[in-house]
């Protein structure tokens, strides 16, 4: 019964740590298309995000480029 609790608990980190890394390879695609945009105002960011949703979720390209989504969809 100990191993099979320690199987399950091992499968979940594993299983958590696979979603971490998605998204952190996905955050870092993101930032490799938008490294000219970190610094440039939110309008210029706003279209890079607009011109990339075919890419990218929205959600996703304003959380690293530190811009609301709420500020996008005005």
């Amino acid at each position: 019964m100990k191993l099979d609790n320690a199987k399950i608990k091992v499968q979940n980190e594993l299983k958590l740590l696979k979603k971490e890394l998605a998204i952190v390879k996905l955050e870092r695609d993101i930032l490799i298309k938008c490294s000219h945009y970190l610094s440039a105002p939110k309008k210029v960011k706003f279209e890079f995000i607009k011109h990339n949703v075919a890419g990218f979720k929205v959600k996703d390209m304003c959380r690293v480029l530190y811009v609301s989504e709420s500020g996008y969809y005005k």
